[in-house]
């Protein structure tokens, strides 16, 4: 195996570095679009929808002064309709405009 050395400049680095996000990207987008939401998720699958950890969706649930995230109980698992939690979001958007 022959290692090679490769000389870049600054602006030869920042675009190889912007057209492989933006590859990335692409593929990022793409299989976001071909993988479906479920109505129903659990914690896990909240907290991938909202791009978030699971220790913050135990905090956005035990928000009980503020607007907890809405979710039902299925004997002592927490699910989360899309739906609901949708709305939710536009609040908290709404929220922080006013």
């Amino acid at each position: 195996m022959d290692d090679k050395i490769v000389v870049l400049t600054e602006n030869g680095l920042t675009e190889l570095i912007r057209r492989t996000v933006a590859m990335v990207l692409m593929d990022l987008e793409t299989s976001l679009a071909q993988k479906p939401i479920p109505e129903l998720m659990n914690k896990i699958q909240i907290a991938e929808y909202l791009v978030c950890h699971v220790s913050k969706i135990d905090r956005y649930m035990r928000r009980s002064q503020i607007d907890p995230l809405p979710f039902d109980k299925f004997g002592d698992t927490p699910l989360f309709r899309k739906g609901a939690v949708d709305e939710w979001l536009k609040r908290q958007k709404k929220q922080r405009i006013e």
